[in-house]
């Protein structure tokens, strides 16, 4: 862990709980946890281009995350799922990976496992759709009853190739602006409103039930 990112980074328990994605442009990326008994860590991203035979050294993905989870969609998008606190979800359309729009909330974050554990999973379902899956503390039953449950949520991502009519910076591999847009739902239709921009337009739809 890089001390520079990290104040705790010494007496962390080093990286765990990877998670490996195979690229557009053949590459695989990598990201790691070094979140521990010490508190939340940052998340870090390495990557190979010989197949996993070597490594890049570790650079900071975001600063914080638990359980990546990364599917790469057929559109050219790549999506990564993380949280704890809160939970997210982060879009590239960038071939080998490296730059990666902001990310956008799916679960606010709070207290550290109030509403979910943070344990995200990906499950592609087209071109450029997939279902996220993780686990919420806060549901209600049919009772009206506070109960533990699964939440499932549709993600739909696009690379945004309309040109830069905004004046925001431009991915020079997709010309699109950088942006995405959210609007999510969440159990029992509370809207959470917009997110910030991004490489791609990522829209999270209400939740299945």
């Amino acid at each position: 862990p890089d001390p520079s990112a990290d104040p705790k980074a010494a007496g962390r328990n080093g990286f765990t709980e990877p998670t490996v994605c195979f690229m557009a442009d053949g590459s695989a990326i990598c990201l790691m946890r070094t979140t521990d008994g010490a508190g939340p860590g940052p998340m870090y991203l390495s990557r190979s281009t010989d197949n996993g035979k070597t490594w890049t050294r570790p650079t900071v993905f975001d600063d914080l995350g638990v359980w990546p989870q990364m599917v790469r969609l057929k559109n050219g998008v790549t999506l990564a799922a993380y949280g704890r606190p809160g939970l997210y979800v982060r879009a590239t359309s960038d071939p080998a990976g490296l730059r990666w729009g902001q990310r956008v909330t799916v679960v606010p974050p709070g207290a550290i496992q109030p509403e979910t554990c943070s344990y995200p999973a990906l499950v592609p379902l087209g071109d450029a759709r997939t279902l996220l899956a993780y686990s919420a503390f806060t549901l209600r039953n049919a009772a009206g009853k506070t109960c533990q449950g699964i939440c499932v949520r549709e993600v739909r991502a696009r690379a945004d190739c309309d040109g830069d009519r905004d004046g925001k910076t431009t991915d020079d591999r997709t010309r699109g602006p950088l942006r995405a847009s959210a609007d999510d739902q969440g159990v029992g239709g509370a809207s959470r409103g917009r997110q910030p921009r991004s490489t791609v337009r990522a829209r999270i739809a209400s939740a299945v039930e």
